[in-house]
């Protein structure tokens, strides 16, 4: 009498250990795949959000940007600017726009702790207003002219 074969041949062993090691492999190619196709779809959501926000400021009608103000450290227009694009829901018109900006500024730089000596402001190319340190001291029309921007409307 012969032994009981009671278990796989060493050829059925190995082929298994090869269905489960493709397995495997398989397995971690799906979440890797899983996982690129997260951060792209995540990229994509946030490269959507900003182009509509650009969209939105830079299509905003010309009433919507003139209550805009954006407040600037340094005085240069392609600088940073610290804060954001302001919209008080208010709006005001000459120098009340002008005095709203500057304070609202005044008060961004406060709380970021800049220094901004005699802040100026000037009407940037898309009407809204920019407030600049005047760190020169000079009349507010200079000043905007050597930024390559005007004076806003007073009246």
């Amino acid at each position: 009498m012969s032994a009981a074969n009671l278990g796989p041949s060493p050829a059925q062993i190995t082929i298994m250990g090869h269905n489960i090691s493709a397995r495997i492999l398989a397995a971690k190619a799906r979440r890797r795949r899983r996982a690129r196709l997260a951060v792209a779809a995540g990229a994509v959501t946030v490269g959507v959000a900003l182009t509509a926000a650009g969209i939105g400021v830079a299509t905003a009608p010309p009433a919507v940007q003139a209550t805009m103000f954006t407040c600037f450290p340094m005085d240069d227009p392609r600088s940073t600017p610290t804060g954001i694009n302001a919209l008080d829901g208010v709006e005001h018109e000459g120098a009340a726009r002008v005095a709203a900006a500057l304070a609202a500024c005044d008060f961004v730089f406060g709380l970021d702790g800049v220094q901004t000596p005699d802040p100026t402001a000037c009407e940037l190319p898309d009407l809204r207003l920019g407030v600049f340190p005047n760190v020169r001291q000079v009349d507010d029309d200079e000043f905007c002219r050597d930024l390559g921007l005007g004076l806003p409307p007073l009246d």
